[in-house]
């Protein structure tokens, strides 16, 4: 099944699809402050964008979102 057609599918059950982009929000702001490494850097900033542009693609396709607050 592709991306596409999981949105759709959402968006015909009328599904809520919790997000988490706030958590790695979090986690790329604290960078600094608590020394993380560089490879762990690398996986949040990946997430970051997969997630942020499957959440775009979803909010154009009508898919309904909450936030998972950390």
């Amino acid at each position: 099944m592709t991306s596409s057609n999981t949105r759709q599918r959402l968006v015909h059950e009328r599904k809520i699809v919790v997000t988490t982009l706030s958590q790695i929000h979090f986690h790329r702001q604290a960078y600094e402050k608590f020394h993380y490494p560089d490879w762990e850097r690398a996986v949040y900033e990946r997430h970051w964008e997969y997630m942020l542009r499957d959440c775009q693609l979803g909010l154009k396709s009508g898919v309904r979102f909450t936030l998972a607050l950390p």
